[in-house]
C-alpha cells in the first residue's frame, strides 16, 4: 500500500500568490491524499479564493481560525486535521513542481518507511526563474 500525504498550507493575507500555490498541488497526475488550508484571519480575498479552489475536491479541508494565531499555530491547527503517514507543510506563497507526490511516494516506498522525507527548495522570481537552490536537509542527491 502506497504512503499517504497530505499537504497543510498556512495561509494570511497571500492572495497574490495563493492561487499559484493551490494551482500547483491540485493539477498534480499524482495528487496528495489530503489538502488541509488553515486562513489565519486573512483580510484580503484569501478565503474566497481558497473557497472557489477546493469546492467539491476530495480530502480537501478549510480551516478558519478564530484568531490570528500566526504561521507556527496556523499549522498546527492544520495538523489536528491529518490522518495520512506524511505531511507536506507548503506556505501560501510558494508552490510545488509536477511529479512531487509521485517522487515522493516512490522515495518512501523504496525506503521502506522513512520517518522523514524531503525535498529540494527553490528561491524563484515573480517570472518563475530559479534564483538559489537551498538542499533538502537530508542528505541525499536522488530518491
Amino acid at each position: 500500500m502506497p504512503p499517504t500525504i497530505a499537504v497543510v498550507i498556512p495561509n494570511r493575507n497571500d492572495s497574490a500568490y495563493l492561487r499559484k500555490c493551490l494551482d500547483s498541488v491540485l493539477t498534480q497526475d499524482v495528487p496528495p491524499d489530503q489538502i488541509v488550508v488553515v486562513d489565519d484571519q486573512s483580510t484580503d480575498d484569501s478565503l474566497d479564493i481558497i473557497r472557489k479552489k477546493l469546492f467539491n475536491v476530495a480530502g480537501a479541508k478549510i480551516v478558519v481560525n478564530p484568531a490570528c494565531l500566526g504561521t507556527m499555530g496556523a499549522l498546527n491547527e492544520g495538523l489536528n486535521y491529518v490522518i495520512s503517514d506524511y505531511v507536506l507543510f507548503l506556505s501560501s506563497n510558494d508552490y510545488v513542481e509536477q511529479g512531487i507526490f509521485e517522487r515522493a511516494k516512490s522515495g518512501i516506498t523504496a525506503a521502506g518507511s522513512p520517518g522523514v522525507w524531503s525535498a529540494m527548495v527553490w528561491v524563484v522570481d515573480e517570472s518563475g526563474r530559479h534564483l538559489h537552490l537551498y538542499p533538502s536537509p537530508v542528505v541525499a542527491l536522488s530518491d
